[in-house]
């Protein structure tokens, strides 16, 4: 049983960057497609907030395509995706995110599935957890400006 765990996460470590790049693909055409939809329809948007936003890719091609000029904030919640972050144009938040403040234990393997919501897969059988504040997008919002 434990064979079969370790060759299916090898494989799917194997092949994640390519099925990641046709599905996001596929995804952003999609999401191009609605965005430019609402902009034809008359809905204005200037503010992008971008909760989850791992290493800032979606805002990016979003930026350099659909959302051209608007403004961006990102929130990721894993420190590990800062060195990313840093690299765009954006502002962003190392920020755990929830209704309230709270303790919570935040499960990672600095992949997009990281939460304190830990998801029901093999792959995050055995990942790191630490324990972490959240705070709430309001508190961040107000006490920044945005």
């Amino acid at each position: 049983m434990k064979f079969k765990l370790i060759l299916k996460y090898r494989l799917f470590k194997l092949f994640f960057k390519k099925y990641s790049r046709l599905f996001n693909s596929f995804y952003r055409h999609k999401l191009n497609s609605n965005l430019i939809d609402l902009i034809k329809k008359g809905v204005k948007i200037k503010t992008v907030y971008d909760i989850g936003a791992y290493r800032g890719d979606f805002s990016d091609f979003l930026n350099k395509t659909t959302l051209k000029g608007k403004d961006f904030y990102l929130f990721e919640a894993n420190e590990k995706n800062e060195k990313y972050l840093k690299k765009l144009d954006f502002k962003y938040f190392i920020e755990v995110l929830s209704d309230r403040k709270k303790e919570v234990k935040f499960s990672s393997k600095t992949h997009t599935g990281d939460s304190y919501f830990l998801e029901q897969t093999d792959f995050y059988n055995d990942c790191d957890e630490k324990t972490k504040i959240t705070n709430t997008l309001d508190n961040i919002v107000e006490q920044n400006n945005l």
